[in-house]
């Protein structure tokens, strides 16, 4: 994941039982893996193991870090 984006509202949204998550990816990450991990984290990360749902909404380029 490269970070949260917006596009549809507020980043991660929360309903009882339900999580939204938007997000882009780096590009040479395959999306499915992505949002798989993403769902999967998400789903143990909060009391309940909600349904979540994983949306990308962008595939961007990796940029250098600073060394």
């Amino acid at each position: 994941m490269a970070t949260l984006t917006g596009v549809l509202g507020e980043a991660v949204h929360t309903a009882p039982g339900r999580v939204r998550v938007e997000l882009a990816t780096e590009r040479g990450h395959r999306v499915l893996d992505v949002a798989r991990a993403v769902r999967g984290a998400v789903a143990d990360a909060v009391p309940g193991r909600p349904s979540v749902t994983v949306l990308v909404t962008a595939v961007v380029t990796a940029t250098p870090t600073d060394p």
